[in-house]
């Protein structure tokens, strides 16, 4: 029977695998075995200030968010979502940058591990709108159409001329035009032309 010693430095081994350190510019980067939702490996990037080390991502997780929705800015939401993880983990969120500082005493790896956490959850959000593809692009369209203090309303029941019933996502109206918007969103892109048709 091994002792529990020995399961330890195992355990270390294992996970000092799981990690890449290597210079890259004025940063050295951390690859962590943590991933995005598209794939992409979650990077930290560490430089020394002083006696402190300063762990952040360097805005890869904002913009990994901010391109995966077509709206301009965050809801309300989505930004109590960031704040709830980055004080779960003891991280700061400053100017899009999640962020942790080592300080003497501190271990590295348990500074990194908050970091790579932090972003991890906040790569997550995405997640938790995407309850259906069409339902996450209707919404992002409504802020669209909100932020342009467009006025709308939303699933409205329409006759057409035949006596069919329609019930276009959006009938947006201003003082001189009104329109009928459909949203048209997929996960597949093969499904793109048979839903346009």
């Amino acid at each position: 029977m091994k002792s529990s010693g020995d399961i330890c430095d195992r355990f270390t081994e294992g996970i000092a695998n799981l990690f890449e350190c290597k210079q890259v510019g004025k940063y050295r980067r951390i690859r962590t075995p943590y991933l995005y939702p598209d794939g992409d490996n979650i990077d930290l990037f560490c430089v020394e200030q002083g006696d402190i080390v300063l762990v952040s991502d360097l805005g890869e997780t904002a913009r990994w968010l901010r391109m995966q929705t077509a709206a301009k800015r965050r809801s309300i939401k989505q930004k109590s979502m960031i704040e709830d993880a980055c004080l779960t983990h003891g991280v700061e969120f400053y100017k899009g940058v999640l962020m942790a500082r080592c300080r003497p005493g501190d271990q590295l790896s348990s500074v990194a591990f908050r970091v790579a956490q932090a972003a991890l959850r906040v790569s997550d959000i995405w997640f938790t709108f995407r309850t259906s593809v069409g339902e996450s692009m209707a919404n992002e369209v409504a802020d669209y159409l909100d932020e342009r203090n467009l006025s709308y309303v939303r699933d409205e029941k329409l006759t057409g001329r035949s006596g069919k019933i329609w019930t276009p996502d959006f009938h947006v109206r201003s003082a001189e035009v009104s329109s009928l918007v459909y949203v048209l969103s997929t996960g597949n892109r093969s499904m793109s032309r048979s839903l346009v048709n």
